[in-house]
């Protein structure tokens, strides 16, 4: 894009810095950055009039069969609470590559204000890559990290099509996400909390990812349509690469394990499933520098598919294995949400409505009131 004469372009790398960054960011040779996973956002306080994202050649839409989700969801407000309540004032794009995404547009009154900007990532069937951004020539971006009082505790998900935001097409029974991942109840959970601006507030992130499982497939198994375990593709920089990826570790003080529902349908026993867990954990200790105090595990969804129930009645045995090896060191729950849950409140048998994306998420931010944030000092 053209330039004007008091306006400057800085890679995106360079204008956005690391602390700005939530969620999972590859940076390039040419210092733009981009990401596969959604959920992940840059967020900001800004201060200016102006200010563009232009889009990277690399933006692709990799799955078409997303259920008409949007790529992207900018959220603006004078905080991050208000900018994330009030979904009417979202604004959704499908950028193309090379194009620019203009945010502010020489807004007088805004050259001197101070606005916090949300860019969210939230098709799970996509890449996105910001090349760079263009602002003021006496603008400035300040990471909201800086302007907290204190630490915020990160709570990180990882699942598959249920906290990835799979939209069942209309013309199939289905019903939109207009907002995909952020309908989900994860991030229903995250608003709720951080309506109360009294207290602490939280910091969601997500690694999901339809159709995953938690145990990586035999080769057999990969014949009969199994996807690929999530014990490997957390770890990939993107669920297309099939590589590991350089990418900084999330810190997070809990994860949800939203898996098993997929492994269930699979016929995966319970004795695979378990090991697999003990090793994930192992695996994200390391990934996490220990930072993990607590892990919750959501028992599989109701699939009208199957009948299998194995992996929900092995719950508690899993959270005994999991203590047996890991001690005190972590605290270990069931976070049972899809209880009481019937095909009725689903699009399709097994992906929860919009609706009861909300309800779930009123009772997972009770969950992670009750178990996290009550226990801070």
């Amino acid at each position: 894009m053209a330039l004007s004469t008091n306006s400057r372009r800085l890679t995106a790398a360079s204008g956005i810095p690391p602390s700005a960054r939530r969620g999972r960011w590859l940076s390039s040779p040419t210092e733009s950055l981009s990401t596969s996973w959604s959920s992940s956002c840059l967020e900001f306080f800004y201060t200016g009039s102006k200010l563009t994202l232009c889009v990277g050649q690399n933006t692709e839409r990799k799955d078409k069969n997303n259920g008409g989700t949007p790529m992207l969801a900018i959220q603006t407000g004078s905080t991050a609470q208000v900018a994330s309540q009030d979904p009417t004032t979202w604004k959704t794009f499908d950028p193309q590559p090379g194009s620019d995404i203009l945010i502010f547009d020489q807004v007088s009154h805004l050259r001197h204000t101070q606005i916090f900007v949300r860019i969210v990532m939230i098709d799970w069937a996509s890449n996105f890559e910001v090349d760079a951004i263009v602002l003021d020539e006496d603008a400035y971006i300040t990471s909201e990290s800086f302007i907290r009082s204190g630490p915020v505790p990160r709570v990180l998900v990882i699942g598959d099509s249920i906290t990835a935001g799979l939209a069942v097409p209309v013309n199939e029974g289905g019903e939109p996400l207009p907002f995909g991942t952020l309908n989900t109840f994860p991030f229903a959970a995250e608003r709720i909390l951080n309506e109360n601006t009294t207290r602490t507030s939280i910091e969601m992130s997500m690694i999901s990812y339809p159709g995953m499982c938690l145990v990586p497939p035999t080769k057999e198994e990969k014949e009969k349509g199994q996807r690929d375990g999530m014990l490997e593709v957390f770890f990939w920089d993107s669920p297309w690469s099939h590589k590991g990826g350089e990418f900084p570790s999330l810190s997070p003080s809990a994860v949800i394990i939203e898996l098993g529902t997929n492994d269930q349908f699979f016929n995966i026993p319970s004795e695979r499933f378990s090991k697999a867990l003990v090793d994930f954990i192992k695996a994200l200790r390391e990934w996490t520098r220990d930072s993990i105090k607590h892990v919750w595990l959501i028992p599989p969804f109701p699939d009208t598919d199957t009948t299998n129930r194995e992996l929900n009645i092995a719950m508690p045995q899993f959270i005994q294995t999991l203590e047996e090896t890991y001690g005190e060191e972590i605290a270990f729950k069931i976070c049972d949400l899809p209880e009481g849950l019937t095909a009725n409140d689903t699009v399709d048998g097994v992906h929860p409505r919009l609706y009861v994306h909300e309800i779930l998420g009123e009772k997972l931010a009770q969950f992670i009131e009750t178990n996290l944030l009550s226990t801070l000092p």
